[in-house]
């Protein structure tokens, strides 16, 4: 007699369901470990009492512990993205105005995010990756896809420029200088905080200008 194999039954929908949100408050627990914490501080047994639940279950949903922090990062810049785009949109100028004028609500808003404890968690799991190459390559997508938004974000904030092939590279001449910025100012008090904006200001004026001139 032939022996009859039984085939795996598909999840149901409810089990799908539930699985998506124990990713979820997962994803959300140690973003807000990071945050909290710091990279040094989150561990899984962290995230899990955080998120109540289970080590085994962030293991089920996350193997190994560079995939959870991955994920945190990416979850941590979804939602500086969503930031921006909500708060430079509610201080940008009238319909009808220059690219010159939108300059400055934006690089103010962008600034602030770059001083927050989220950028700055961030910025912890990168530097952890140089020595880690498993978390590092957990990155490399999540990075890519960042900065896809902000070419997206910057096209929306500058729409006459959209159909510029230089306004990424522009848009990450001023991201870097105040990424640089940011890094060596966390930390320590800002009593310049105007010649800071100012500066960063004249920076994307400059760049955007340069763009606009091209032809």
């Amino acid at each position: 007699m032939g022996s009859s194999r039984s085939t795996p039954r598909e999840p149901s929908v409810p089990q799908q369901a539930r699985s998506i949100r124990t990713r979820k408050v997962l994803v959300e627990a140690a973003a807000a470990c990071l945050v909290d914490r710091g990279y040094a501080g989150t561990s899984t047994l962290v995230v899990a009492e955080r998120a109540a639940l289970s080590q085994g279950s962030v293991f089920k949903h996350f193997p190994v512990k560079q995939q959870l922090l991955a994920a945190a990062v990416a979850e941590l810049l979804i939602q500086l993205s969503a930031r921006f785009e909500r708060e430079a949109l509610e201080r940008l100028a009238p319909a009808g105005s220059t690219w010159n004028a939108r300059v400055e609500p934006a690089v103010d808003v962008l600034w602030g995010i770059f001083r927050s404890s989220e950028l700055r968690a961030v910025y912890e799991v990168y530097i952890a990756a140089r020595t880690e190459p498993a978390l590092d390559a957990e990155l490399d997508g999540i990075v890519a896809e960042h900065r896809s938004r902000i070419l997206l974000l910057a096209q929306l904030v500058f729409p006459e420029l959209r159909e510029h092939s230089g306004l990424e590279d522009a848009v990450a001449t001023v991201i870097f200088a105040m990424q640089g910025a940011s890094v060596g100012l966390f930390g320590t008090g800002i009593r310049n905080e105007a010649e800071i904006l100012a500066f960063f200001a004249r920076l994307a004026r400059r760049e955007l200008a340069l763009l606009e001139a091209r032809p």
